[in-house]
């Protein structure tokens, strides 16, 4: 019989506590949130404020339609950037620790 070979397994160090990187990590989680709810404010914000419109001077659907429809491109681009943003965050914090 030929002798059992013992290894060890390595295992990679445990990451040090970076504050600094999870501090910067929240703020871009943070930013990011608000940046989504930037794109969704554009979007909404087209339409113009619910406070001026009672129901009998509301704006139809025809009308409403084109506006929200040329806002959405620049809410998207708002909503993705603050995913982005957020996902970044996110990866800086765990790889903080």
């Amino acid at each position: 019989m030929s002798p059992l070979r013992v290894t060890e397994r390595w295992e990679p160090p445990p990451p040090s506590g970076d504050a600094r990187g999870r501090r910067w990590g929240t703020l871009l989680i943070a930013l990011g949130v608000l940046g989504i709810l930037w794109g969704v404010g554009h979007v909404l914000g087209a339409v113009g404020e619910p406070e001026q419109r009672d129901f009998a001077h509301r704006l139809r659907y025809d009308e409403v339609k084109p506006l929200v429809h040329g806002s959405m491109f620049g809410g998207l681009l708002r909503g993705f950037a603050g995913l982005a943003l957020a996902a970044w965050g996110l990866r800086l914090r765990r790889r903080a620790g």
